[in-house]
């Protein structure tokens, strides 16, 4: 995923306006790391499926391989 573009993946949409059925996000939950945590960075992804049953937000998951 292209994680630096003005585009998605977002992984909060507003409850009005149709904003997650058009796509028309945010990107406002974060995963916070320093030096360490960077070096041991695996993968990152925002889990979409299931629509707005829960929340207007989507939730936000990064994979680390621990030494």
């Amino acid at each position: 995923e292209d994680w630096g573009s003005s585009q998605g993946p977002y992984s909060w949409w507003s409850n009005r306006g149709r904003a997650r059925e058009q796509d028309k996000g945010w990107r406002i939950d974060y995963i916070l790391g320093n030096d360490a945590a960077k070096a041991c960075f695996h993968s990152a992804k925002i889990v979409r499926a299931g629509g707005l049953q829960v929340s207007d937000h989507a939730p936000v998951v990064a994979d680390f391989k621990l030494p």
